[in-house]
């Protein structure tokens, strides 16, 4: 698979999680504190970089800085949700991680998924 033709994929499903995010933040109840103020700024921040790293690889091929951005741009938010929906139990945005980890993978190769897992591991030492 080209590099064109990953991030336009990995833009497009950036594009439908927006519903998800949506759903999630709107149907969670019992926020602590300022958290649901803080969810609804995380959703609006995915939208906003989705539409814009959408149209961003709609051009020719992408340069490497933008593969970088758009990994760091993926991991932020999902790391972010992921911190944020801990106080829920049960709760499968731990999971997300291992969504970064594969895009990482498929982005950079070895490097790039071994790169992701070892910025994971704060993340995950979080919910122990």
């Amino acid at each position: 698979m080209n590099v064109r033709s990953l991030e336009w994929w990995i833009a497009r499903i950036r594009l439908l999680a927006i519903p998800f995010a949506v759903l999630q933040v709107a149907l969670t109840r019992h926020y602590p504190g300022a958290d649901e103020t803080i969810a609804w700024g995380l959703t609006g921040g995915l939208a906003v970089g989705a539409v814009v790293l959408y149209l961003a690889v709609q051009r020719a091929e992408p340069p490497v800085w933008l593969q970088t951005a758009a990994m760091a741009f993926d991991f932020t938010i999902i790391t972010a949700f992921t911190i944020l929906f801990a106080f829920e139990p049960g709760t499968p945005t731990r999971q997300l991680l291992l969504f970064a980890i594969v895009v990482g993978a498929a982005r950079f190769g070895l490097k790039g998924g071994l790169v992701v897992a070892i910025a994971v591991v704060p993340i995950s030492a979080w919910f122990e």
